[in-house]
C-alpha cells in the first residue's frame, strides 16, 4: 500500500524528519480548536470560488488529529453538508453576502476527503507544541479594575514576581496578565488543560466587552511586539501538552466547549508544503486507494521549491513550494524566487505574461543573470520566476517590479514575502534547493525496472532467461555477488539526479525504497566501499564526522564504473532475450489459440474464446506499450506449463498483477470472448469475421488519404471511437432478432459502418473521397477557410451586440479554420476543435514542421502566427467556460470582450493570408 508522497528534511542536530502527503476521510480526522469565524468564513468562500484547496492540513498521523488547518478543515466540513448558505445571509438587508449563495445547490457535496501532511506526533522532537499570547490594546490598569469589580465573580487575581510565572501558572492561574514590569495571576481550580482555556476565553470576552482588541501573537515574539508599542499588555496563556491535543479532541463539527478555544495551540514544523493547489474534483467521493493513486500523479508532475526567508505568516524554516509541471533548468549558484499575485478577477495576465517575462529574461541577460523557470498559477492568478546568478538581489528585486508596473500598470500584484526593515514590500526571496519531480525521470525509471529484474535474474542463477544469457554472466561476476539491488538504486539515482542529499535521494526512490531508514543505511555502505564520497554542505568537500551537517553525496570514478557495467548488462541482456520474449509469447499464444478447450468457463463448458483477446484489450488502453509488453512477457511466463487455464484465472492474474504494478491503468475487469477476439473467431468462408479492434485498425488505414499523417494517439482514439460506435449501433439490434450472445457479421456490413463513423468524425476526409477528377485537395481548403471566414465576421458583428450567440458562430469559425490548417499541414485533424488547438499550438512549434499546401513567403513567421492564435483560442474558450461556470450563465461578455475583439481581428487576419497563400482556383 503506498505511504504517501514523502518530504524529507535534516534538522539542525542531524535528526531525519519525514512527512507525507496523502488523503484522509474528511469525517476521519479530529478537530482539537474552534475557529475563528471570520477567518472560517473567509476560507469557506476561497474554496468555493477557486476549486482548490491549495495547502494541505498537517495530522497526526495515528491519531488523525489535526495540528494545523482547523479552519481549513471545518470549511470541507461545512460546504459538504451545506451549513455555509447562513453564513453568508444578511439578516437586515435580506440579500446573500456572496451572490452564488442564492443558487447555490450544496455543489461540494461529495466531498469526501482532504489532502493532509501526516507526521508521526509523539515519535519525533522535529514537531514543536508553542502557544500564542493575547497582546491587547486596553491599558492594564482597565483590565485589572474591571477584574476586581463585584460583577466579576469568580476571578481571584495576585501579583507575582517574574520568576514565579512558570510555577504559578502550571499550579494555581490560568493566565497572567503583564505589560512587561508587572505581573498579574488570574487564579482558579481547573481540572484539565481544556477548562483553563475555556476560563481564559471568559477573560478575552470581558475585554472584547470593555472595546478591546485582541491580537494572537506566537509566544517567541509577543514581548519584543509589546515593547514596539504594538499592545498594551500581554495575557500569557497556559502550557499544553501533546496528550492534551489529542485527548481534547473529536470528529466532525465540534460544539462549542468540547474542544479548545480558538488558536490555543501553535504547533512549530520543520517545514511547511503550500500551493500545492490540489483540484477539490480530486476530494471527491470515490475508491480510496485509486484517489490516493491519483495523488500521487498530480504530486509526480510537480517539483519541490524549498525556500528560505519570510513566506507570508508562515515562521517554519523551510517553505516548499510545489511548482507547476515545467522542465526547470539547473539553478546554478545564487538562485532566488520571485513571485507576485494578481487579483482573482484578471484574466489578461493568461496572454501577456509570456511577453512580460521575455522582457524580463532579455533585462535579466544583460546583467548576467537567466531565468530558469516561469510559470502563471492558474488557480491562484500567481505568477512565479525562478531567477540563476543573482548579484544584487534588492537592485534585480525592484527591476523586475518596476517593469511589472509598466506593463500592468491598471492592475495592483500583491507581494507574498512579508517587508523589508524599511517596510518596503519583498518580491523575491533565496532558494535553498529543488527536487525535480519523478515523472521528470519517467524514462530512467523504466531503465531503473529492467536493471534490477536482469540483476535478480543473473543473481538467481535459475530459469530460461538465465539460461540464454549464460555467456555473458562471467563479465558480471562482480556485479551480482557485491552489489544489492538497493545498492544500484542508489547509484543509478546519483548517476541521474548528480550531488545530492540522502533526502533527496530517498524522495525520489520512496516508491522502491519506502524506508528513508533503508537509503542511509546504504549510503553508509556505498562511502565505505569507495563507490560515493559526500561533502560537507557548508564547508565543502572532505570526510567528515558523523553529525557535521547535511551531507551531499555523489559518485566516485569506481561508482561511475560500477552503474555503466549494471547499465552495460541490462542493455546487453535485453538485446539477447528480446527475441526470446517475443518467441515464447507467440508460442505460448499458438499453444492456446490451437486448442479451445484449454480455455474454460468456471462450469466447465468448452467456448470458442482466444486467449489473444486478453492481450488486445491490453493494447488498448492508457497503459502503454512498453507496459503492456511487461505484461505480456509475465503472462506467457507465468502460464507456460499450464495444460489448461480457464478464463477467471486468467482474468483474476491480470487484474491482480495491474493493480499491483499500473493501479491507474483502465483495464476492463472482463474480457469479453466476442468483444475483445484477437483474431477470426469462426472461418467458414471470406465473409465472416468478428469484430475486432485489429481489423478496425487496418480499414481505417486504407481509409485515410495517402497525404495525410495521423499520430498513434489518433489512430487509437478513431480505433476505440469505431469500435464502441459499431457496438452501439449494431449489436443491441442484432442480438434482439437473433437472440443469440455469439454474433457473426458480413466484414462489409462493418466496412460500411467504419466509413460512415470515419466520415462523420472526420468531414474533410469525406470532401476527399468525394472530390470529383477536376478538384484539387486546395479547393477543398479554399472552400473550408472561405466558411471559417464567413464565420468569423458573423461572430464579430454579434460581439459587437453583445450577444452571447457569437461564441457559436466563433466555433464554427475555428471547426473550419483548424481543419484546413491540419490538412494544409500534412496532418489529420482531430476529432473535435478543443483538440486541434492543442494539436496545432503543438505541432507548429517542432523543428521538422512541413507546410504542404500553403506557399507563404516566411514560413516561420507563418507558423509563429498560428502557434500564437490557437494558444491565445485556447486560452480564452478556457476562461469563458470559467466564467459562464462561476456566474451560472450570467451576462460574462463585459468581463472580457476586449480580448475576444482582439483575437477575432487576428483570426480574420490568418484567414485572410491563409486565403492568399492557396491562391485562386484553376
Amino acid at each position: 500500500m503506498y505511504k504517501g508522497y514523502p518530504i524529507c528534511l535534516t534538522d539542525d542536530d542531524g535528526t531525519v524528519v519525514v512527512f507525507r502527503l496523502k488523503l484522509e476521510p474528511l469525517e476521519s480526522i479530529r478537530l482539537h480548536e474552534e475557529v475563528l469565524p471570520l477567518a472560517f468564513k473567509k476560507i469557506c468562500k476561497a474554496l468555493c470560488e477557486e476549486g482548490v484547496l491549495q495547502d494541505p492540513i498537517f495530522i497526526d498521523e495515528h491519531s488523525k488529529v489535526i495540528l494545523d488547518g482547523m479552519h481549513r478543515a471545518a470549511a470541507l466540513l461545512t460546504l459538504k453538508h451545506g451549513l455555509c448558505k447562513d453564513m453568508f445571509f444578511n439578516s437586515q438587508t435580506g440579500e446573500y453576502e456572496y451572490p452564488r449563495c442564492e443558487t447555490c445547490s450544496c455543489h461540494l457535496k461529495n466531498i469526501a476527503y482532504v489532502l493532509t501532511c501526516a507526521v508521526d506526533y509523539q515519535g519525533t522532537t522535529a514537531v514543536e507544541l508553542l502557544k500564542w499570547y493575547r497582546g491587547i490594546d486596553l491599558p492594564l490598569d482597565t483590565v485589572l479594575t474591571d477584574l476586581n469589580s463585584k460583577d466579576a465573580k469568580g476571578y481571584q487575581l495576585k501579583k507575582i514576581s517574574p520568576d514565579t510565572v512558570d510555577e504559578v501558572m502550571k499550579e494555581e492561574a490560568f493566565t497572567v496578565l503583564t505589560d512587561g514590569e508587572s505581573y498579574h495571576a488570574v487564579l482558579g481550580v481547573h481540572d484539565t488543560t481544556l477548562d483553563k482555556y475555556l476560563a481564559l476565553r471568559g477573560i478575552e470576552e470581558r475585554i472584547k466587552e470593555l472595546h478591546g482588541h485582541i491580537t494572537y501573537c506566537a509566544d517567541e515574539e509577543a514581548f519584543e511586539r509589546m515593547e514596539k508599542g504594538e499592545f498594551s499588555f500581554l495575557l500569557l496563556t497556559p502550557d499544553i501538552t501533546k496528550k492534551d491535543v489529542q485527548e481534547f479532541s473529536k470528529k466532525g463539527f465540534p460544539e462549542k466547549g468540547e474542544v479548545f478555544p480558538p488558536k490555543s495551540t501553535r504547533h512549530r514544523l520543520p517545514a511547511r508544503p503550500l500551493k500545492i493547489n490540489i483540484p477539490l474534483r480530486l476530494l471527491e467521493k470515490g475508491d480510496y486507494r485509486l484517489r490516493q493513486e491519483q495523488l500521487k500523479v498530480f504530486l509526480r508532475r510537480k517539483r519541490k521549491l524549498v525556500v528560505t526567508g519570510r513566506l507570508e505568516q508562515y515562521l517554519e524554516k523551510f517553505k516548499i513550494l510545489f511548482g507547476e509541471p515545467g522542465e526547470l533548468k539547473d539553478l546554478r549558484k545564487n538562485p532566488y524566487l520571485w513571485a507576485c499575485e494578481f487579483p482573482r478577477e484578471f484574466y489578461e495576465i493568461k496572454f501577456a505574461v509570456d511577453e512580460f517575462t521575455a522582457e524580463v529574461r532579455e533585462v535579466l541577460l544583460e546583467q548576467g543573470m537567466e531565468i530558469a523557470y516561469s510559470a502563471l498559477i492558474r488557480e491562484t492568478n500567481r505568477l512565479i520566476l525562478i531567477i540563476s546568478d543573482v548579484t544584487e538581489s534588492k537592485k534585480t528585486e525592484d527591476s523586475i517590479y518596476e517593469m511589472l508596473k509598466t506593463r500592468f500598470s491598471d492592475h495592483t500584484p500583491h507581494h507574498l514575502f512579508g517587508t523589508h526593515e524599511d517596510t518596503s514590500p519583498v518580491w523575491m526571496i533565496p532558494m535553498e534547493d529543488y527536487t525535480p519531480s519523478r515523472a521528470y525521470f519517467e524514462q530512467s525509471e523504466r531503465l531503473i525496472r529492467r536493471m534490477l529484474r536482469m540483476h535478480n535474474i543473473l543473481k538467481s542463477g535459475e530459469g530460461e532467461v538465465y539460461a540464454i544469457v549464460q555467456q555473458v554472466v562471467h563479465q558480471y561476476n562482480e556485479l551480482m555477488s557485491m552489489y544489492s539491488s538497493e545498492d544500484l538504486l542508489l547509484l543509478f539515482s546519483l548517476h541521474l539526479l548528480g550531488p545530492s542529499s540522502g533526502c533527496k535521494l530517498f524522495e525520489y526512490l520512496h516508491e522502491d525504497l519506502p524506508h528513508h531508514e533503508i537509503v542511509f543505511e546504504h549510503l553508509g555502505i556505498l562511502v565505505d566501499a569507495g563507490l560515493i564520497e559526500y561533502e560537507d554542505n557548508k564547508r565543502g568537500r572532505k570526510r567528515q564526522s558523523e553529525g557535521e551537517g547535511e551531507r551531499i553525496y555523489m559518485l566516485t570514478d569506481e561508482g561511475v564504473d560500477i552503474i555503466e557495467k549494471a547499465l552495460d548488462m541490462t542493455a546487453e541482456i535485453a538485446q539477447r532475450i528480446r527475441a526470446l520474449s517475443k518467441n515464447q509469447f507467440s508460442e505460448f499464444l499458438q499453444q492456446i489459440d490451437s486448442n479451445v478447450t484449454h480455455v474454460i468457463t468456471p462450469d466447465g463448458q468448452h467456448v470458442d474464446f482466444h486467449l489473444g483477446s486478453i492481450m488486445e484489450s491490453l493494447l488498448f488502453t492508457d497503459m502503454g506499450w512498453r507496459k503492456v509488453s511487461d505484461v505480456l512477457d509475465r503472462v506467457a511466463h507465468e502460464f507456460q506449463n499450464v495444460d489448461f487455464v480457464s478464463t477467471d484465472e486468467l482474468t483474476h492474474f491480470v487484474q491482480d498483477h495491474l493493480e499491483e504494478t499500473y493501479p491507474l491503468s483502465n483495464i476492463p475487469f472482463r474480457y469479453d470472448y466476442f468483444i475483445n477476439s484477437w483474431d477470426h473467431i469462426f472461418l467458414r468462408d471470406d465473409h465472416v469475421i468478428s469484430l475486432s479492434r485489429k481489423f478496425i485498425e487496418k480499414d481505417i488505414d486504407g481509409l485515410i488519404p495517402g497525404c495525410l499523417e495521423m499520430t498513434a494517439s489518433q489512430k487509437s482514439q478513431l480505433t476505440n471511437m469505431v469500435y464502441e460506435s459499431i457496438r452501439l449501433l449494431s449489436i443491441p439490434f442484432l442480438k434482439h432478432i437473433d437472440g443469440r450472445e455469439r454474433i457473426v457479421l458480413p466484414r462489409d456490413f462493418l466496412s460500411r459502418i467504419e466509413k460512415f463513423i470515419l466520415h462523420q468524425s472526420i468531414p474533410m476526409v469525406k470532401d476527399y473521397d468525394e472530390m470529383d477528377e477536376d478538384s484539387t485537395l486546395r479547393d477543398i481548403l479554399r472552400d473550408r477557410m472561405k466558411n471559417a471566414q464567413k464565420y468569423i465576421h458573423l461572430a464579430e458583428e454579434l460581439l459587437e451586440r453583445s450577444d452571447e450567440e457569437f461564441l457559436t458562430y466563433y466555433r464554427k469559425a475555428m471547426d473550419a479554420l483548424t481543419q484546413s490548417i491540419s490538412v494544409g499541414l500534412g496532418w489529420v485533424p482531430l476529432f473535435h476543435v478543443q483538440g486541434r488547438l492543442n494539436q496545432l499550438a503543438f505541432l507548429v512549434k517542432e523543428p521538422d514542421t512541413r507546410i504542404n499546401y500553403f506557399s507563404p513567403e516566411d514560413q516561420s513567421k507563418f507558423l509563429r502566427h498560428l502557434n500564437n492564435s490557437f494558444r491565445r483560442a485556447t486560452a480564452l474558450l478556457d476562461q469563458w467556460k470559467y466564467l459562464y461556470k462561476t456566474y451560472h450563465g450570467a451576462p460574462v461578455l463585459s468581463r472580457c470582450s476586449p480580448a475576444w475583439e482582439h483575437h477575432i481581428r487576428d483570426i480574420q487576419a490568418l484567414i485572410s493570408s491563409s486565403l492568399d497563400m492557396l491562391g485562386e482556383p484553376k
